[in-house]
Formats: C-alpha cells, structure tokens, sequence
C-alpha cells in the first residue's frame, strides 16, 4: 500500500511536488535588528470523510498539551467530481478564541499519488492557512502552516 510504503518518506516527496517549503522551528530570527518574532504556526492533521462528504479529524502543533478537533460541513457543489474523495469546499471550525470559522478548499494536485493542497480563507477570502496532504486509506494525513 502507498501510504505504508511511504511512512518515513512522504513528507519529503510531497514537500517536493509543490514549490517551497514548509518553515518548521519555533522562531524566525531578524538579523537587521536581531530581535525574534514568533514563527508562524505548523501544524499535523488528519481528517477522515463521513458518508454525508463532512470532514471529522485532529490537529497537533508545537506548544500544544493535546490534540484539537476540526470538523468541516461540505458545501454542496453539483460540478463537483464525486469520485475524487476529500476534493471540495468545506465550512471549517475548531475550537479558537476569537475565531470566526473559515472555509477550508482541498483541491487534488496529484492524482496518482491521491495528493491535495489544502487552502483557508477567513470570512475576508484571506488566506490564513495553507497545506498539503496525502489519502492513506480513508485518512487524509498532512501538514499545514499559518501564512
């Protein structure tokens, strides 16, 4: 199976598909006036899809003590390609003070390999945050960052 095959090599080999890199660390430094500024948030995912098309799954990131929960409603779309799992428009909300929710697009970027880039947008169309991911079974398993 491609998702065991890959276990310790699929995040190099989807970084490398889509130009530039996620930034990991926990500060970015400023050389010009060597001052620190929090880096921008990386986070590891999984999301499983229910019969209805929604999306149920966890999120971890650096400085968290436990896993979060996301959940996404699909919104509906008759153009949309019914044999393409994950693939769609999502209302998606996890648990965030001050957040306003966003709408999640997960978009297939690599057929073969079951590959998708996954983009949100806050109520602004704003990107806020930006991944990729890869099906393993009924999983989608990736990383995203906070732009």
């Amino acid at each position: 199976m491609l998702c065991i095959n890959l276990k310790l090599a699929w995040p190099s080999f989807i970084l490398g598909i889509i130009n530039g890199a996620l930034k990991i660390g926990c500060m970015e430094s400023n050389p010009s006036n060597q001052q620190s500024t929090p880096a921008k948030i990386n986070v590891t995912f999984y999301f499983k899809q229910l019969e209805s098309g929604n999306l149920v799954g966890e999120y971890f990131s650096a400085g968290m003590s436990e896993r979060g929960t996301e959940s996404a409603d699909i919104i509906p779309n008759p153009r949309q390609d019914p044999h393409v799992p994950f693939e769609g428009k999502y209302k998606s909300s996890w648990w965030v003070e001050d957040a306003d929710g966003s709408i999640l697009e997960i978009k297939q970027i690599h057929p073969g390999f079951e590959i998708f880039k996954l983009t949100w947008r806050n109520k602004n169309q704003t990107i806020i945050f930006e991944g990729i991911g890869m099906r393993c079974g009924d999983m989608l398993i990736g990383e995203y960052h906070q732009l």
